[in-house]
Order: C-alpha cells, then sequence, then structure tokens
C-alpha cells in the first residue's frame, strides 16, 4: 500500500446519517422533558418538535393553556426555557440550545420590539436627543441593536445593570 512497503493500519469509523424527517436524540429528549415538565404543572399543553438543527433545537407549546405560560412580557416562557435547557444538558450529556416558543409568541415579540425600535429611532431623529426604552431581557435588546445596526441616523447602546439593563437610542453624530 504505498512506498516502502510497509504494512499500514487503517481506522475506520461508522458514521450513521440521519434520514431526512428523523428526530435526532437530542430534540427527542428534550421533547420528553418539556412534555413531563408541563405534565407535572398540570397545564392543558403539549410539547411540539418544531425544528432541529445541530446548532438549536425548536420546541413549541400548544394547547387550551398554552397562553398561561408566556407570563409578563415571557418571564415564565424564558424560565421554562432554561429550566428544560438545564435538564437537558444534564441528561443529555451534551448541550445543544433548547428554544421554546408558545403559539408563536416569539415571533409576534420579535417584530413587535422591532417596530418599538424603528418608531424610536425616527422620534430620535426628529427631536435630536436620546431615548431609553424599558428594561429588557439580553435577548430583546439584541433584537434592538440588530434592527437599528445599519440605521443610518443613530446608534445604541445598553446601559444598566441586571435586570434594568436597557438600551438608550441616540442620534448619529
Amino acid at each position: 500500500m504505498g512506498l516502502g512497503a510497509e504494512p499500514a493500519r487503517v481506522r475506520l469509523t461508522l458514521r450513521i446519517q440521519p434520514q431526512p424527517g428523523a428526530v435526532p436524540p437530542e430534540a427527542a429528549g428534550a421533547h420528553g422533558i418539556l412534555q413531563k415538565l408541563l405534565d407535572l404543572m398540570e397545564v392543558d399543553a403539549r410539547a411540539e418538535a418544531m425544528e432541529s438543527t445541530e446548532e438549536e433545537i425548536t420546541l413549541g407549546i400548544e394547547g387550551e393553556d398554552a397562553g398561561l405560560l408566556i407570563g409578563r412580557q415571557g418571564t415564565t416562557l424564558q424560565d421554562i426555557q432554561t429550566i428544560v435547557n438545564i435538564i437537558a444538558s444534564r441528561q443529555l450529556g451534551s448541550h445543544v440550545p433548547i428554544r421554546i416558543d408558545v403559539e408563536g409568541y416569539r415571533q409576534r415579540r420579535t417584530e413587535r420590539i422591532q417596530q418599538i425600535a424603528l418608531r424610536a429611532a425616527q422620534r430620535v431623529q426628529e427631536r435630536g436627543r436620546p431615548i431609553v426604552l424599558e428594561p429588557m431581557s439580553a435577548a430583546e435588546r439584541r433584537i434592538v441593536h440588530m434592527a437599528l445596526a445599519d440605521h443610518p441616523g443613530v446608534v445604541t447602546e445598553s446601559v444598566g445593570e441586571g435586570r434594568d439593563r436597557q438600551v438608550t437610542i441616540y442620534p448619529r453624530p
């Protein structure tokens, strides 16, 4: 097998490609964890696998009581997501971020935050003075920063500490 005529040692590893439509084990495990949590909470809702990639697992919650799981500005939903992520990481032995949505709430919230950011940017340009938005989670602040990243008339900055952290929108110098 090549130059030198020495015996070669070959090591093979069998890699099984997932079938299209097959659910990765991490997604199935996360789905089971979320459903168990919903059952323990005694809410009339069910977990649904929505999308799974190597980078992220997205699960949905549907059902009559699903709206109760959102909480004020999504705080309850965020807490459920955190709990499922912690349990899944420990049980599955690997960390794949798990994102949980309730009946499209996250998408609607993202669109609403983007609209708030664009309206605030317009007011900043008109008045020439900075505007401080309400306190937001890190994910929501990121939505504001991304929505205004290419805006020609304003710049954004996060200020404050912890739960009181806010985005300030300034006129571009």
